[in-house]
């Protein structure tokens, strides 16, 4: 038993965000002349907006958004501090673990998954109870649903394990609140890893994330990329999903196989409206 919980708290350490006051203001003026110089500005509606406060006002947000390129969990925390909006908690892969940049990761509320479970017993378990915490405690949750960047600019096929999460989640929701899935598109006249993309594409390793790489990756502050649009489709509520009737079993009472159906169903509904609300602009259609 030890043993075990010793291994349990390593992981929730490599797990964990921490929130830090001081990193979230930091990145909001670092990064305002981000969108308004390097990017010419964003394009966010009010009735956008209007959902996802709705959203927090209902229990708990969780925001699917499209993602194209690495500045989209930027886009969003700016947002959000923009607009006077709680800052979100965001699913990041382990590989962006990059001491030290993971410092200022987790501390504008970055949370570290692994690419794979297939061996683990014990990850799992802590990162589902972690988000489980986040959805009762009603913090606001970022997840990408394509679990990578697509390099084409088509939506990719739905990864559905961290959403089986948050609906498992949903169910332990305290009582007269709500989990709301908000699908996010975010469209760039220009994406800023376009000729990282095309050598990808022609056929070139992907190359790993490190402090070199990112380093590299301030020579985009000298170029510019026209204008960022942020949609956000129809919500779909968790309650009407997971919740037991008379027709149908509670999240976790349903058989593996028409879980499994139930959530391919749900993360195609999610993809879908995030195509319906993106914006075809002309650089994408070339």
């Amino acid at each position: 038993e030890a043993r075990i919980r010793k291994r349990m708290e390593r992981d929730f350490g490599t797990i964990a965000a921490n929130f830090r006051w001081l990193v979230i203001r930091l990145a909001y003026i670092v990064l305002r002349p981000l969108w308004t110089k390097v990017f010419s500005g964003v394009d966010a509606r009010p009735e956008d907006l209007e959902r996802i406060r709705s959203a927090m006002r209902d229990g708990t947000a969780v925001l699917v958004p499209s993602h194209k390129s690495h500045f989209d969990y930027l886009l969003l925390s700016w947002m959000f501090y923009e607009h006077d909006l709680i800052v979100p908690h965001i699913v990041a892969g382990l590989n962006l673990a990059i001491w030290p940049v993971s410092i200022l990761l987790r501390g504008a509320g970055a949370f570290f998954i692994k690419r794979s479970f297939a061996t683990e017993r014990i990850f799992p378990a802590v990162f589902r109870r972690y988000v489980r915490e986040l959805v009762r405690q009603g913090y606001p949750i970022e997840f990408f649903i394509e679990g990578g960047r697509t390099r084409s600019g088509k939506l990719l096929p739905p990864r559905v394990g961290v959403l089986d999460m948050i609906l498992d989640a949903s169910q332990h929701r305290r009582p007269g609140t709500e989990v709301t899935l908000l699908p996010i598109a975010i469209a760039y006249e220009q994406v800023a890893e376009e000729g990282s993309y095309a050598r990808e594409l022609g056929g070139q390793a992907k190359e790993k994330e490190s402090l070199a790489q990112i380093a590299r990756a301030r020579s985009v502050l000298w170029r510019r990329f026209g204008r960022v649009y942020l949609r956000v489709g129809e919500p779909l509520t968790c309650s009407g999903l997971v919740d037991r009737t008379d027709a149908r079993p509670a999240w976790s009472d349903r058989d593996d196989g028409v879980r499994r159906r139930d959530l391919a169903e749900i993360g195609e509904r999610l993809v879908h409206r995030i195509g319906k609300v993106m914006v075809v602009l002309p650089t994408a259609l070339v």
